[in-house]
């Protein structure tokens, strides 16, 4: 897998996380039962990434 460039908002930590799913072929509802997370959580933040307490809660999750 190729290393993600640097993070500096919500929005790139959003895209690389997107990005991360689907090169590991993994649907919403996978990545957020491996993570510990709902899945409405991981399509929320992925179309809605400034929102500060989604945002939270997938950094705090089981990455």
């Amino acid at each position: 897998m190729k290393s993600l460039p640097m993070i500096y908002s919500p929005t790139q930590l959003a895209n690389a996380m997107k990005l991360v799913r689907q090169q590991n072929g993994w649907t919403q509802s996978e990545l957020a039962k491996k993570i510990g997370i709902k899945q409405a959580t991981i399509s929320n933040f992925e179309n809605n990434p400034d929102n500060t307490t989604l945002m939270g809660t997938v950094a705090n999750s089981r990455w």
